[in-house]
């Protein structure tokens, strides 16, 4: 979902299975990523970047129901 400044990823956990992923967000000509943060916990997430990708690994625990991912962006 694009939001003011930043799009926001969520992934839920349905049957609660341990997993690790990785998630994907394709940069906008013109913006860069500066920041994740997972906002269920308030954490910043590492992320990898290049010029037209971003890239944060995303692990879900048996107690995960939802992870909600920020992805703030400056021109």
């Amino acid at each position: 979902l694009e939001g003011e400044g930043g799009y926001l990823g969520l992934v839920t956990s349905y049957f609660k299975e341990p997993t690790l992923f990785p998630m994907t967000l394709q940069v906008p000509k013109g913006k860069r990523l500066k920041r994740v943060t997972e906002l269920l916990s308030g954490n910043d997430v590492p992320f990898q970047n290049n010029s037209r990708e971003a890239r944060i690994q995303v692990q879900i625990g048996h107690d995960t129901a939802a992870l909600a991912f920020w992805f703030e962006m400056v021109s």
